[in-house]
């Protein structure tokens, strides 16, 4: 009797006849190329999956602290408020990127984590960052703009206060950086040429527009409030700054693409990615239109950063402590949110254009000549100094 194995063989390559059907074929290689790419996951189903996972383990780990009493319903800008609502964010971010990394084959400090001298290169952002804000608030005080009040904390509680705000600014920048710098950056870096990085932009802002249609929705249960919610975010003030943030980008990056620059997705993605980061704070109460370009524009200054050290850590350090300064040692309004628990005490005076405003220091203009300084200088404190395997691309 014949043998079964022989008479009906496996399909593989040498029996090609005996696999698949042509057009089973056919459809493989289009999902294939659908999902895939030639660094893994395509970066729509990266971000997509990144989405999804960020808020599954967001909403649970929101649901175990609820039930802890740890995290309220209530708004208040108090740091052990922060630091457990910070929670409910970075792990999740964290958990997800690390999938996705798995997923990808790629390792998790690839997102802009690696590169020499880390714990230097963070301690020099805390310095800088509190360099940076101090000069503004010295800027605003010189000129008039700005007064202090008397201090507000004594004793014990400076102390108390001060560590506990400096735990949440710190998650503060993990939350924002882990966000934009590492992993939007690395994501957008490989996937993105001229035309796609317009295409992310128009994606995310239908995004934040749905987002703001169906919370409107559920709160005001009326398409019209929709429709002026809308239209309030839009074209209200804070909107300029991205706008702008978008035009005063598609310059050199239409340029970069004329010029058919060698490897020019990392600054596709710093622009793309700067005004992302200009738009998400749009959703904060008091903001301006400057202090959301602000925003953006020191997003930028941070992408910058990690392409001159190679990694997010003097971005992370840089981030903290400017929060921290602003928030807790001089007591000002951070994006239009101030904050319970302060070191000094300071009020803004005159002109909001010039003063910030409800916005805080950073919606004065006066910050702007301060953020160009602060890219000369750190353009000439890096310069050259660059991994010789770096993170970010050759420009």
């Amino acid at each position: 009797m014949e043998n079964q194995s022989q008479a009906t063989p496996l399909p593989n390559e040498e029996n090609p006849s005996t696999g698949p059907r042509p057009e089973h074929g056919g459809m493989m290689k289009f999902l294939t190329q659908v999902f895939l790419g030639p660094n893994g996951l395509r970066a729509g189903w990266t971000i997509f999956l990144f989405l999804v996972f960020s808020a599954i383990f967001a909403f649970a780990l929101g649901a175990l602290f609820s039930a802890l009493h740890l995290v309220g319903k209530e708004r208040s800008f108090t740091p052990v408020s922060m630091i457990f609502g910070l929670l409910t964010s970075v792990l999740p971010i964290a958990a997800s990127a690390w999938i996705l990394a798995k997923i990808n084959r790629h390792r998790f400090d690839a997102y802009n984590l690696a590169g020499p001298s880390r714990v230097r290169r963070f301690l020099f952002g805390l310095l800088s960052g509190f360099a940076a804000v101090s000069s503004m608030i010295g800027i605003l005080y010189a000129g008039g703009f700005l007064h202090f009040g008397p201090v507000a904390l004594s004793g014990m509680e400076i102390f108390k206060y001060a560590a506990l705000w400096g735990i949440g600014f710190i998650l503060v920048g993990f939350n924002e950086e882990g966000m934009f710098r590492c992993f939007l950056q690395f994501v957008f870096t490989r996937a993105l040429n001229f035309f796609t990085a317009i295409l992310a932009f128009v994606i995310f802002y239908l995004l934040f527009a749905t987002i703001i249609s169906l919370t409107t929705l559920v709160k005001m249960h009326s398409m019209a409030a929709v429709g002026n919610a809308l239209h309030q975010w839009a074209f209200g003030d804070p909107m300029i700054g991205v706008y702008l943030l978008f035009g005063l980008g598609f310059v050199p990056s239409i340029m970069l693409h004329l010029r058919k620059s060698a490897s020019p997705g990392f600054w596709y993605a710093a622009w793309i990615g700067s005004t992302l980061f200009g738009m998400v704070h749009t959703g904060n109460g008091g903001e301006n239109w400057i202090g959301i370009f602000s925003a953006g524009a020191i997003g930028y200054i941070f992408c910058v950063s990690v392409y001159l050290t190679g990694s997010v850590w003097w971005a992370i350090g840089f981030h903290a402590a400017w929060d921290w300064g602003l928030t807790y040692f001089y007591g000002a309004a951070d994006s239009g949110n101030p904050a319970a628990g302060h070191f000094l005490s300071v009020n803004p005076v005159g002109n909001a254009i010039l003063s910030g405003g409800a916005d805080g220091p950073e919606g004065s203009i006066l910050i702007i000549p301060l953020l160009i300084v602060l890219l000369l200088l750190l353009n000439w404190i890096y310069k050259g100094q660059q991994p010789a395997s770096g993170t970010a691309p050759a420009a």
